[in-house]
């Protein structure tokens, strides 16, 4: 596939000696300097990005364009193009499904013995966010978007049942992704838990044998220790943040910064919330069936008045 001309030229891993940090640290400048330190706008309108959940110092738009680096990984998801032809000879989208067009690659997949990728496409597309007319709705309707993405895990007996079956797919292939999704659905709905539930709940669980232990004595100031150091890095972030931050548009006003450190106060809050319990609650409902069962919902549209750009001299 022919490179785009108004793309800039490849970083290529070799030009940093094999160093994986070095080369991860080089990609990363480019992306604050086109999406942090620079305003760019798209059709009319503030191009933003999701800093949250924050990993290693870099916001989750980085990493959610990184996965477009590891192809073996790539699987459709949202908006993305296929061949008619594959669409016929699958016999088109699953109708009785949420996840379908995550459920599409694993049809394909399965039908083509595991011959069957993704490519990323150099192709603008246009999205609406997720924001309802006020603060309460919008927050709300995230959770309902992201349990809808957790019952994406209604795939996993799709694949591990259509591994079983298919013998023409090589066996690395089936444990390599038979992995990756089991590992990628259960860390989700587990580790913000395991990690707010360390210190105190195999104490309150282990009774008094457990307590009487070194372990048991020891396990609060482990995690405490593990805690600040959690801790300093989200107020390391938050700082370099708010250096970091874009010139001020017009309405922004000094009451923001302060909403915008609250917001590095609430990640553990937010990993829980809008991570761990909505990925649990579509877990549970696929295991208990029937009534419980997820239906789709549709993100409701809400659009604000454009803001107007500036024309700079």
């Amino acid at each position: 596939m022919e490179r785009p001309s108004w793309l800039p030229g490849l970083v290529l891993f070799e030009d940093y000696g094999g160093d994986w940090h070095r080369y991860l640290d080089a990609l990363y400048e480019f992306f604050k300097k086109d999406f942090i330190e620079s305003k760019p706008w798209f059709e009319g309108r503030r191009v933003g990005l999701k800093r949250h959940p924050m990993s290693q110092g870099k916001e989750a738009t980085f990493w959610h364009m990184m996965q477009q680096a590891r192809p073996e990984r790539l699987r459709t998801f949202s908006s993305h193009s296929m061949p008619f032809k594959a669409l016929v000879e699958i016999g088109f989208w699953q109708e009785d499904i949420v996840s379908e067009d995550s459920r599409i690659f694993w049809q394909c997949y399965l039908h083509y013995n595991g011959d069957w990728r993704v490519v990323p496409l150099f192709y603008p597309v246009s999205m609406d966010a997720n924001v309802a007319p006020t603060f309460w709705g919008t927050m709300a309707n995230i959770y309902r978007q992201q349990r809808r993405w957790g019952w994406g895990i209604e795939n996993i007996p799709y694949i591990l049942h259509g591994f079983v079956k298919n013998k023409a797919i090589p066996l690395k292939k089936k444990l390599y992704w038979s992995f990756h999704e089991v590992e990628g659905f259960h860390s989700w709905a587990t580790n913000a838990l395991i990690i707010f539930a360390l210190g105190w709940l195999p104490i309150f669980l282990g009774g008094e044998i457990f307590n009487e232990t070194i372990l048991s004595f020891s396990l609060p100031k482990i995690t405490r220790t593990i805690m600040t150091l959690a801790m300093v890095g989200i107020a390391s972030s938050a700082i370099l943040g708010l250096i970091l931050l874009p010139p001020k548009p017009d309405w922004f006003k000094r009451r923001h910064y302060l909403l915008y450190l609250l917001q590095w106060l609430f990640i553990p809050v937010s990993l829980i919330v809008f991570g761990a319990f909505p990925a649990l609650e579509a877990q549970t409902r696929l295991m208990l069936g029937g009534r419980f069962r997820l239906d789709y919902w549709f993100t409701p549209k809400h659009r604000r008045k454009p803001v107007a750009r500036k024309e700079e001299v």
